[in-house]
């Protein structure tokens, strides 16, 4: 008796040159086979994926298919499933790619959950290299005259990530990615996603970059690590309110085994403005594996849990380096503390070479030079401002002379400016920047500039100051180094 397929028709079923031969899944859009086939090109089994019939008479529906069936033959990379064949098949939209031999790192996590077993840090960070990889070549991707595809996964979940080999991963299913190539817009007001794997800024339905998508990652790696969920599940709306402003949660609360340096590194990764966290895959792979560089893996089962070696003990390593800090105070109070340091004094003077003078409102502004203000607008009397968000304070007579201040002996006036202005004029400044590249600014100035712009379209702009001030930061950063 032949078994149902998941469009309740019967298997095997042919299909052009393909035989389905196993229903793999079904989903709102699309359903998959694993098929045989004797085509010239392609191995004797894989996936086919077909949108299902009804869906035909839907544009967008139908666009999207065709644009995750081009996404993919476009990227080769050993971390993404190569896709052979794409086209129309009795008036069926579909595309066969291969066949992945594995199972999806959401039943490897449940295993780990239920059987109460504790993931170690090295095959973690093993496992998500892989997807970290795929991600980087989808990011990096580049159309036949060079230029970026942008390409946003949107959906990197568990369920996305095939476990092949104990400790290899491949990253699946471009279905909801975006990317320069596509030809429809997702209607407004819609959020794609996986709820408990979403970005803010992807939940609140902004305009996103690749950074979504490693903030996911980020999440994977915690609950990896924690045998827990970072977003409770519940209703779908509860916890797309909670995935808005999730509070970090120190995996060392429940796996105090953890480095602080890897806590301090998913902290990073799962920061809520995008301009906090790593900027591309290969980056925050990097800080991975440089906290685990001292283990090895050694999969035991078929949850794949592994040994680590231990880690050698900082403790020595700390008390020599608190020792020579000691000496170092006790060398300096001998010495004179009142002595101008060489050299240009970054945190005093950083600011004083920024054009900007405005700052957020409620965000107290240090002095410096005496007509700075008048070039922004603003009214000062008798102080002037620059952009260094702390509290007032007088600069060393000594310290202000290296970097050439004058030094007040009066308190600076504080001048507040709403947080709109103060992006509006970051943003100015991030324009001139920009034209002033004659052959193209680099892709990290015209980052800070997006970045800027999806701010300054945040329904909540008065509460990101912070934000606003990591990107004032990058920018003057970037203008000095221009």
């Amino acid at each position: 008796m032949n078994a149902p397929g998941e469009g309740g028709g019967e298997l095997p079923e042919r299909f052009g040159p393909f035989l389905l031969i196993k229903a793999i899944g079904r989903g709102s859009g699309g359903e998959v086979f694993l098929a045989e086939t004797r085509e010239p090109g392609m191995p004797a089994r894989v996936v086919v994926k077909r949108l299902l019939p009804e869906l035909h008479a839907v544009p967008e529906l139908a666009q999207r298919f065709r644009h995750e069936a081009e996404l993919a033959q476009r990227i080769d990379s050993p971390h993404l499933p190569k896709v052979y064949r794409s086209g129309t098949i009795d008036e069926r939209l579909y595309f066969a790619q291969e066949a992945i031999d594995g199972r999806p790192l959401s039943n490897v996590m449940q295993q780990l959950r239920e059987s109460k077993q504790r993931a170690e840090l090295a095959w973690v960070v093993k496992l998500m290299s892989g997807a970290l990889l795929g991600l980087h070549a989808l990011h990096t991707a580049k159309d036949a005259n060079g230029a970026p595809l942008s390409v946003v996964h949107r959906d990197v979940s568990p369920k996305n990530i095939m476990v092949t080999g104990g400790d290899e991963t491949r990253l699946i299913d471009l279905g909801i990615g975006r990317s320069n190539i596509q030809d429809f817009e997702t209607r407004t007001g819609i959020v794609l996603g996986s709820p408990g794997h979403m970005s803010p800024e992807q939940v609140l339905g902004y305009t996103l970059d690749h950074r979504a998508d490693l903030y996911a990652v980020a999440v994977i790696v915690w609950e990896l690590l924690s045998g827990e969920r970072y977003i409770e599940r519940g209703p779908v709306q509860q916890m797309m309110r909670a995935s808005i402003r999730p509070p970090y949660r120190s995996v060392r609360a429940t796996r105090p085994d953890v480095p602080v340096e890897l806590d301090a590194v998913l902290k990073k990764a799962l920061a809520r403005a995008p301009a906090e966290r790593f900027f591309g895959g290969d980056e925050l792979l990097n800080a991975l594996e440089v906290v685990i560089l001292d283990e090895r893996t050694e999969p035991l089962g078929d949850a794949k849990t592994v040994a680590t070696q231990p880690k050698r003990s900082r403790g020595p390593v700390l008390q020599a380096v608190a020792a020579l800090f000691v000496s170092l105070v006790a060398l300096a109070a001998i010495i004179g503390l009142d002595r101008a340091p060489e050299g240009p004094i970054e945190e005093t003077v950083e600011a004083v070479s920024s054009p900007v003078v405005a700052s957020p409102s409620a965000r107290p502004l240090a002095n410096a030079g005496a007509d700075a203000g008048a070039d922004a607008g603003i009214e000062v009397a008798d102080a002037a401002v620059v952009l260094v968000p702390s509290k007032p304070r007088e600069v060393h007579p000594r310290r202000a002379a290296n970097a050439g201040v004058t030094a007040s002996p009066v308190p600076e006036k504080v001048v507040e400016v709403p947080v709109e202005t103060y992006v509006d004029d970051l943003i100015q400044r991030a324009v001139t920047l920009t034209q002033s590249y004659p052959g193209g600014a680099p892709s990290e100035v015209l980052q800070v500039l997006n970045d800027l712009n999806l701010l300054r379209g945040s329904p909540r702009l008065w509460r990101e100051r912070d934000a606003a001030e990591v990107l004032a930061k990058k920018l003057l950063r970037l203008e000095k180094q221009r």
